[in-house]
């Protein structure tokens, strides 16, 4: 009969009391707050409550417990493991991440068989965090979802990723389904659409079964269009759904990182059709936005975090989503172990080397400003000075249109580090956007910036 792992703990600590005089104090702090995870074969996983503690036994302890295993577990051939509790955390995170993603994609594919919208249920838009940099794509979304076809159709949200496009298209879904049930919806990214073409032309099925599944809905939305770029034969098969769709007083829903003008290589039956009915940007969340969509996702984790540490997240995060989540992890660990409540100056000394990490592994603006200098030859003061000549004017644009393209920052917070109204930095981003549609030259310039800036 095999023995528990607690039993042979135990038999462990036995020996180190009574054969290695190990004191209570010793074992109580050191050895009992241990538990055995697994033993195979001569590994043995043993789990630690923490960092400090895991080092503090492989420095003192490691020896005599590999000998009193060894005493235990009648072999010579002992080997010791130790994982701490956010590190067994991070592993079981990480294998139903894995499971989650093996049934997204079964779920995919039963989508396509059912011809069913798949969404996260989560996505509504009761939950969307609203503010002035998204609130015309908010209510225009709702309307489309409660009006069909009656005020903008097509709908064409635009804005960089990670804004809640996807989030907007998953609430006028869940909205419609709560609502109409009776409604034939179907969402699908750009890139589904063209495998799902691509599919049907080389297993040579009868062309009517592909357009069937889009051309007779009720409501068609499709993420990431921007994926149509250079996809001629995708292209007219996306227009004539679109006509199918349109004529027959169906709602259609697209969004794209870009607006219509911006995207290159489409049909310009396209671009008109994309631009008709309503096009709405998502602009980036300003600070206060920011600090509201922070206060949502700890709450989403079960974490009460303080307004003054809210702000001083949303003021040194800007970007980066897994930053965000990494932050309030790390917050709320902290604050499990050491028994502390989440406080600003708690924050500040926990988050500080995190942040400072973070920062150095991000473009920010100080950095673009700093490269744009020396790659043009101009002063840093100058791009944020009054100079306005012709070469400093440049370096000014192209940063101001970095900041934007790049950090997903707002015009007024562009303009406050450049010392210009935010209407001369919007004329400033049209400027290098014009330039990189008319400039071939200029395009792949600005491409380099971005490539050598990411690195």
């Amino acid at each position: 009969m095999r023995l528990s792992n607690e039993i042979i703990f135990q038999g462990v600590i036995d020996y180190l009391v009574e054969e290695l005089e190990y004191i209570d104090v010793t074992i109580n702090l050191w050895i009992k707050p241990m538990k055995i995870l697994s033993i195979e074969d001569g590994l043995v996983t043993l789990l630690c409550e923490h960092d400090f503690k895991r080092n503090q036994v492989l420095r003192s302890y490691h020896g005599d417990l590999i000998e009193a295993f060894k005493i235990e577990l009648e072999r010579d051939d002992i080997e010791l493991d130790f994982i701490t509790k956010e590190e067994l955390e991070a592993k079981e995170k990480e294998k139903q991440a894995e499971e989650l993603e093996k049934k997204r994609e079964a779920d995919l594919a039963a989508r396509r068989a059912e011809e069913l919208p798949m969404v996260n249920p989560a996505y509504t838009f009761e939950n969307f965090v609203v503010g002035s940099s998204n609130r015309v794509a908010y209510e225009t979304s709702l309307l489309a979802c409660r009006n069909p076809a009656e005020y903008y159709n097509p709908l064409f949200l635009y804005g960089p990723s990670g804004l809640g496009k996807t989030h907007l298209l998953f609430a006028i879904i869940n909205e419609i389904l709560d609502k109409r049930p009776d409604f034939k919806v179907v969402y699908i990214t750009c890139e589904e659409f063209t495998n799902l073409l691509i599919d049907s032309i080389s297993k040579k099925t009868d062309p009517m079964e592909f357009r069937s599944k889009f051309r007779n809905l009720d409501f068609l939305l499709v993420d990431d269009i921007q994926f149509l770029m250079g996809k001629k034969a995708v292209q007219e098969e996306m227009f004539h759904t679109f006509e199918a769709l349109f004529n027959r007083g169906k709602q259609i829903v697209f969004a794209s990182d870009k607006q219509p003008s911006e995207l290159e290589n489409i049909d310009k039956r396209l671009i008109s059709r994309f631009s008709a009915g309503g096009v709405m940007d998502i602009q980036p969340p300003d600070t206060e936005l920011r600090q509201a969509i922070f206060k949502r996702k700890a709450e989403s984790y079960g974490v009460d975090i303080p307004n003054d540490v809210l702000l001083y997240l949303a003021e040194n995060i800007r970007t980066n989503i897994r930053q965000i989540e990494g932050a309030i992890k790390t917050l709320k660990a902290y604050s499990l172990i050491g028994g502390e409540e989440i406080s600003f100056p708690m924050a500040k000394r926990v988050l500080s080397e995190y942040l400072k990490k973070a920062e150095e592994d991000n473009v920010n603006s100080e950095k673009i400003i700093k490269y744009i200098s020396m790659r043009y030859g101009v002063k840093m003061d100058d791009i944020t000075g009054a100079k306005r000549d012709a070469a400093v004017k440049n370096a000014r644009h192209i940063c101001a249109y970095l900041m934007r393209t790049m950090l997903n920052m707002t015009f007024k917070e562009i303009g406050t580090i450049l010392k210009r109204h935010h209407s001369t930095i919007m004329d400033s981003c049209d400027n290098v956007t014009e330039r990189i549609k008319t400039s071939e030259k200029f395009k792949r310039e600005m491409e380099s910036i971005e490539r050598e800036l990411g690195n």
